[in-house]
């Protein structure tokens, strides 16, 4: 295994035991009638809204029936509306609710308050070069990804 290979077992590693603590801690998702699959799709809803069914499943990578289903769960929740497009009938939008804004506002709340446990054990040095590595690897991601001819 070289260098690089070890580097990125390492980050996947590491990211795989946050994100399954955080779950762990977040389990309050439960309480407030959400998955963690729901939380990051009312996220991604809040943002975007009215978003069109397809270009949230393009978003996360997967077939339109497979977030029909959420979505339908999320509206019998109450959580999201679902409308169609006044200009293409065949078009299906989906909004956050009163209620779901709600519910993502608390989801979000809590997920602040473990995240800022973990980062106020870090130094103001660390946290500014966490900061600045994610932030270079974000803008990669937004300049369509690191292909083989980029740096």
């Amino acid at each position: 295994m070289d260098r690089m290979d070890e580097y990125v077992e390492r980050i996947q590693t590491a990211f795989l035991q946050l994100s399954r603590r955080i779950s762990h801690e977040a389990s309050y998702w439960k309480v407030l009638g959400l998955t963690q699959p729901q939380f990051h799709m009312l996220h991604m809803i809040s943002r975007e809204e009215p978003c069109k069914i397809t270009a949230l499943a393009d978003k996360l990578e997967v077939k339109p029936s497979a977030i029909t289903v959420m979505i339908d769960r999320l509206v019998n929740s109450g959580y999201v509306s679902r409308t169609s497009d006044p200009q293409d009938r065949r078009v299906v939008l989906v909004s956050i609710t009163d209620s779901g804004r709600d519910v993502l506002r608390q989801a979000r709340q809590r997920t602040t308050e473990i995240a800022k446990k973990y980062f106020s054990r870090l130094t103001e040095e660390e946290k500014d070069s966490f900061m600045m590595v994610l932030e270079k690897l974000s803008a990669m991601t937004a300049e369509g990804g690191c292909g083989k001819d980029s740096p």
